[in-house]
């Protein structure tokens, strides 16, 4: 039903067209008398000859190609930084401008040929080509600005900020990382822009010449004894839109192919621009540069810096040999694995040399067997290159595996600095206790609790001893997770409004629905106020 509504709708579309190219082969009788249908009896060259012999409408075709090209190159170059101003740094009333913009889109033709003709008459514009060209830039910048803004809209964030990181100013941004990656959306525009441009301009061109009011020149092409008739029309047209059609097939094979103070090292960096800082980040989404090889990618911030050919190629033989990747270096990130691609990021913060990386949750679209490797191999890295990686993760497990220090943040706010032992040990306030240790720690209130002089006590699965009897708290067995090296229980206490997790070593005979005997051992209790704050040592 939708494909038979599809053809409907695409053969209504396509009826003009298919009407003007059989026009252009009728009499000019057929052309006027018969209904527009498919069929006639003879079929003539003649209305091609006459329009080729009409040394101004060839002149009008050739300066409209010139024209549209040059508008279209114009406007394209203009609206690009436009695009991206509007699509990276937006406004409350980005949307309102974009709506007033192509507002202008729904004045017919006519309507805004018109004034601008007049004004440019008056500022002696239409004595060259220069003068139309900037006059149907203008009219279609709007729809040009609209779709560039579409298609940056699609390019994540985080890749333009790893530019900025790796040096590239504004201009070096749009040029080697916006427009590459929306080259597919700017040769769409581009082609979209020459077929509006083409016939705007080839029809101003005759209306200009004309020195009339448009619509006057316009309706005289139609109907003027010195005008062309439908038949010549017809064959005018389909001369005008066949350049467009065989650019349109041509371009569519080719496209379908929270800091106290700013100081690093004792240098003020809060004013320094990015790439300055001595700062190299390394993104959870890796802000690879997908049109570049992963020697480019790696190459890119020395390039922004100016450095030699050979002290490039240098540093960036380095960071792929400790990195194991030289033998992907002529790939494209999309031919890479996730680690692979994320070593990759890696090493392009690598050869910055920076006093400080910055890891945003780098492991965090990594199936589990790549995060362990990749844990590995950025502890490894540390400790090669000993300098400093602030890095940023929701997984405990990492974090305790990786650091040297951990700073624990809660909305905003510093709770804890410790490493991953003192964290563990001695946790200062109950978020740290529950965020440190897998699985997490139990929390008990109520009379249990009071009996230790707390109002919350907190002890972490594997410092509760299990037997079958005798224990300070007795419960049934729920659900069991046995995993070979490690069992975890689930038991539902009688006493105790709180279900509490156990871990034993290696196989244990519990199962579901057996009674079990629970005791804490006593020096691994932690006991915390009504303010979640840790009591004692």
């Amino acid at each position: 039903m939708f494909t038979a509504a599809a053809w409907a709708i695409g053969l209504l579309i396509f009826f003009p067209i298919l009407w003007t190219i059989l026009t252009s082969f009728k009499t000019e009788a057929q052309a006027i008398s018969d209904p527009p249908v498919f069929f006639f009896f003879d079929w003539t060259l003649e209305n091609y000859s006459i329009v080729q012999e009409r040394s101004d409408y060839m002149k009008y075709l050739w300066n409209s190609v010139i024209i549209a090209g040059g508008s279209t190159l114009l406007g394209v170059i203009v609206a690009i930084p436009a695009a991206w101003s509007m699509a990276f740094t937006p406004s409350k009333r980005t949307k309102d401008i974009l709506l007033w913009m192509l507002s202008t889109k729904m004045l017919p033709a006519v309507g805004v040929l018109y004034p601008i003709y007049l004004l440019f008459i008056q500022l002696g514009l239409l004595d060259s080509r220069a003068g139309l060209v900037i006059v149907l830039m203008l009219i279609n910048l709007p729809i040009i600005i609209w779709m560039l803004y579409t298609y940056f809209r699609e390019i994540p964030g985080e890749i333009l900020e790893a530019a900025r990181m790796d040096g590239a100013t504004l201009r070096d941004e749009i040029l080697y990382v916006l427009t590459p990656m929306a080259l597919p959306g700017i040769a769409s525009t581009v082609l979209l822009n020459i077929i509006l441009a083409w016939n705007e301009a080839f029809w101003t061109l005759n209306l200009t010449a004309a020195q009339a009011a448009p619509l006057t020149a316009f309706i005289a092409s139609y109907s003027s004894p010195e005008g062309l008739f439908f038949a010549k029309l017809s064959a005018a047209s389909t001369m005008a839109i066949a350049p467009i059609l065989i650019l349109g097939w041509f371009s569519q094979k080719q496209l379908v192919r929270g800091l106290t103070f700013g100081a690093i090292n004792g240098k003020e960096a809060s004013n320094e621009p990015p790439a300055k800082r001595g700062l190299a980040m390394v993104f959870q989404s890796y802000a690879l540069y997908p049109h570049m090889t992963v020697r480019k990618n790696i190459a890119f911030p020395l390039r922004m810096a100016k450095l030699d050919k050979p002290e490039i190629d240098k540093r960036v033989d380095y960071a792929a040999q400790i990195l194991n990747l030289t033998d992907y270096l002529d790939r494209r990130p999309g031919q890479l694995s996730g680690g692979q691609r994320q070593r990759v990021a890696i090493g392009r913060a690598i050869v910055r040399e920076p006093a400080a990386f910055l890891f945003d949750e780098p492991l965090s679209n990594l199936d589990a067997a790549l995060r362990v490797g990749m844990r590995m191999e950025i502890s490894e890295l540390h400790k090669r290159l000993a300098t400093t990686m602030i890095y940023v993760t929701h997984d405990q497990v990492e974090a305790m595996t990786m650091a040297d220090k951990i700073v624990v943040l809660h909305a905003g706010v510093i709770e804890q600095v410790g490493s991953p032992l003192e964290l563990y040990r001695t946790p200062r306030n109950r978020f740290v206790a529950g965020f440190i240790g897998s699985p997490k720690m139990n929390f008990i209130e109520g009379s249990a609790a009071a009996k230790h002089g707390a109002h919350t006590i907190g002890i972490r699965p594997e410092h509760i001893n299990v037997a079958d009897s005798g224990g300070e708290w007795s419960g049934v067995v729920g659900v069991s997770e046995h995993l070979g090296s490690d069992t975890f229980f689930h038991v539902h206490e009688t006493g105790l409004a709180e279900t509490i997790t156990v871990r034993a070593d290696g196989e244990v005979g519990f199962k579901h629905g057996d009674s079990i005997s629970l005791t804490p051992r006593a020096e691994m209790i932690h006991k915390f106020d009504a303010q979640g704050l840790r009591i004692g040592d």
